[in-house]
């Protein structure tokens, strides 16, 4: 796939959503994975914003590692890799990240990835789960029609899935806590798109006053 495709994809990516809302959430020190990288746009942002922070990015797509590298060039403390959760090192990490990930999974997977992403938290560590919600209004056909573009036709987004499945913001919450999590912060995103972003900060145990 020709290069400007991907810094293409990587720039209308930067504009439509906006990192610096979610940057705040995540520690400032130590050591943070972002699941489903895709082309590192997050791990970068999060590089830029802090440089105490190691970021490892991990994806199941070759091409889109590669891509990542390319584009976090000269990011000393962001390293990207070829990797599935499941097989990484458990209590590993201050924060992990999946953004707009779960989405491409079947339930099943979806509570599978959450289950995986606990494991490898180190004590005291959050889950930072950021998605688009089902709702009903008019966007979410637009949405839908977004995504199939994405992952059947243009291929820019990988899913070894036939279909997505979007969920509405109750349903997430029964699946964190499903996954183990008993803590879960909501906070609701504004874009420049009118989807119906949602970060979930998660944790193991419930915060005590």
């Amino acid at each position: 796939m020709p290069n400007f495709r991907y810094t293409l994809f990587v720039k209308v990516r930067e504009f439509a959503f906006p990192f610096h809302k979610i940057e705040p959430y995540f520690p400032k020190i130590g050591r943070i994975l972002d699941v489903g990288t895709g082309h590192g746009t997050l791990a970068k942002y999060l590089a830029q914003t802090s440089a105490q922070r190691e970021i490892l990015g991990i994806d199941p797509s070759a091409s889109k590692i590669k891509a990542a590298k390319k584009l976090s060039d000269g990011y000393k403390k962001v390293r990207f890799k070829k990797s599935l959760l499941k097989n990484l090192p458990i209590n590993q990490y201050e924060a992990i990240a999946i953004v707009d990930v779960l989405y491409l999974l079947p339930k099943k997977e979806k509570v599978n990835l959450l289950m995986a992403a606990k494991k490898r938290l180190s004590p005291g560590g959050r889950l930072l789960l950021k998605e688009t919600m089902k709702t009903q209004d008019i966007f979410y056909y637009f949405l839908n029609l977004e995504e199939f573009l994405m992952t059947r036709v243009l291929r820019l987004t990988h899913t070894d899935y036939k279909s997505v499945e979007m969920l509405t913001e109750k349903e997430h919450k029964r699946l964190i806590r499903e996954a183990g999590f008993a803590s879960i912060r909501v906070v609701r995103i504004k874009s420049i798109l009118p989807y119906s972003h949602v970060l979930f900060v998660c944790s193991e145990h419930e915060k005590s006053n």
